[in-house]
């Protein structure tokens, strides 16, 4: 049985296919084997951010809680509002993290993953920042709806108007100490930053030549 030029031409092009797809689906199992460690660091770290937010499924039920027994009470309504909103704002800050992390394609080159690595890091740097920032400012509020909150006691009255106001603009002084000590500690000392380092270095290393000969 003779076969032409076109049903061979067919074959061959039946094989390439197959082959191709065979390529892909190799290079699609050695990307995860080799990336899989990575993944599981990030996702490690994603897992603490998530960790880190629960204390806001019973912060803000109950500062919600106070606005509404307070409602007529602007002295107590503003810092609660105040401190409901920065809750809010750091919840926010940890998701975006997450969302980062889980956007990462482990199939994608080397220098893409560690791209959007180095964008987790900065990530994570900007909520640590934002944390130790309005901690210098936030406090002040959050001992007066703590204090009537949970002991009843008027922090106006216990402290004064001046007190506080002090407070609050030590609090501003304080910032520029707080950017030194950021920028001493850098990228590297965040809440996620033993994960991004753990998962870069394993970026780095070589991939051994047995694990490719057991795809």
């Amino acid at each position: 049985m003779q076969i032409d030029d076109h049903t061979l031409q067919r074959i061959w092009a039946g094989q390439e296919q197959l082959l191709a797809e065979n390529l892909r689906l190799n290079r699609k199992i050695l990307a995860r084997l080799t990336f899989e460690p990575v993944r599981v660091e990030l996702h490690r770290g994603a897992i603490l951010m998530a960790l880190g937010a629960l204390p806001a499924v019973v912060i803000l039920p109950w500062i919600g809680n106070f606005i509404y027994e307070h409602w007529s009470e602007w002295r107590f309504v503003l810092p609660a509002v105040l401190l409901h909103f920065y809750v809010l704002f750091l919840v926010a800050l940890r998701f975006r993290y997450i969302h980062l992390t889980l956007q990462i394609t482990y199939g994608e080159p080397v220098v893409e993953i560690q791209q959007r690595i180095a964008a987790l890091r900065k990530s994570s740097f900007q909520m640590l920042k934002w944390v130790w920032l309005t901690a210098t400012l936030i406090w002040p509020p959050l001992l007066v709806v703590c204090l009537q909150g949970f002991a009843g006691i008027y922090a106006y009255a216990l402290f004064g108007w001046s007190w506080l106001i002090w407070n609050l603009l030590a609090g501003l002084a304080i910032i520029p100490v707080v950017l030194w000590i950021l920028r001493r500690l850098g990228e590297s000392k965040t809440a996620g930053g033993y994960f991004l380092n753990r998962s870069e270095r394993l970026l780095d290393e070589p991939i051994e030549p047995d694990q490719g000969a057991s795809v």
